[in-house]
């Protein structure tokens, strides 16, 4: 069997027909028997696949066959298992979610690993992370900003009182992939902010780049590992929410009127039987209950 890999790509283009370009490729990576999920929309396309290397190359191969995107980079790093289990190729309003208009043609100036490392390190550049608050939490650029955005469509929000005292700053930002960064700095270019960089590749980038640099903890991914050591020795600076033990464990709360995602250390998992509080898992079990008696019950997640 061939080593496996995982690309993570991404390409802001307009697609005429989201559904057959979609189509075209669920059947190929069908065939190929490649794993992933692939978002498709008028504005672009979004994916992460993982698979042997043989089929990965083919692949990239069938990407770039296509005129509109024969520019697209693949970021790749090594796995040892596969990291989705099956594939997916979803058409959506847009490749990443910010629900509101942007003009994407206003994204920020582009920055390779080496200058982004001078301006982060400049004390007059705002270093923001414009990913999520549970991502920022297992690993972070020193001194970045933490937005505590729980999703991407908080970010507007996030942004009309961030620039109250940063918009004629220097904006250092970044994302795992560069996605993130190209819609939000192009947002924020449009809400009236002067200067703002993006770090070109994302943090798989800049760590495989530069590693054992600025780079602290390690990475949140949207796939079955949930965590990348992007540095291979990465330290552990997440921080259990319920008792701030060292984790880099990841969780969604059992309770269905909660699902909160974040960190929390095995033994509080256990204690809370998957569940955020004792408070949810005290109507987790009931949900519980309802269920095998065949019954449907309502529970006010605040109280």
């Amino acid at each position: 069997m061939d080593k496996l890999k995982v690309i993570l790509f991404y390409k802001f283009v307009v697609i005429e027909d989201p559904e057959k370009f979609a189509e075209e490729h669920m059947d190929f990576c069908s065939k190929l028997g490649l794993v992933g999920k692939i978002i498709v929309a008028t504005e672009g396309i979004n994916g992460s696949l993982s698979g042997e290397v043989s089929l990965i190359e083919k692949y990239k191969k069938f990407v770039l066959s296509y005129s509109f995107l024969d520019d697209v980079w693949f970021k790749e790093e090594d796995v040892v298992e596969n990291t989705f289990t099956k594939i997916a190729v979803i058409i959506k309003n847009e490749i990443v979610t910010m629900t509101c208009s942007v003009d994407i043609e206003k994204t920020p100036k582009h920055v390779d690993p080496l200058e982004f490392k001078k301006l982060i390190e400049d004390p007059e550049v705002v270093i923001l992370d414009a990913r999520n608050d549970y991502e920022y939490k297992v690993g972070h650029f020193k001194g970045a900003l933490n937005s505590g955005i729980r999703t991407f469509r908080q970010f507007p929000k996030f942004i009309s009182e961030f620039k109250k005292e940063n918009a004629k700053k220097k904006v250092a930002i970044y994302c795992t992939g560069g996605i993130r960064c190209e819609k939000a700095g192009a947002y924020m270019k449009e809400q009236g902010f002067e200067e703002v960089y993006q770090l070109n590749g994302g943090i798989i980038n800049y760590c495989q780049t530069l590693p054992s640099t600025t780079w602290q903890g390690k990475c949140f991914v949207f796939d079955k590992r949930l965590v990348t050591d992007v540095e291979k020795k990465g330290e552990t600076i997440g921080e259990c929410f319920v008792c701030f033990e060292k984790t880099d464990l990841y969780r969604n709360c059992k309770y269905s009127l909660c699902d909160r995602f974040d960190v929390i250390c095995n033994s509080c998992q256990v204690e809370l039987h998957g569940c955020c509080s004792m408070d949810c898992r005290s109507k987790f079990w009931m949900e519980c209950v309802a269920k095998k008696e065949g019954k449907r019950i309502e529970v006010n997640v605040y109280g």
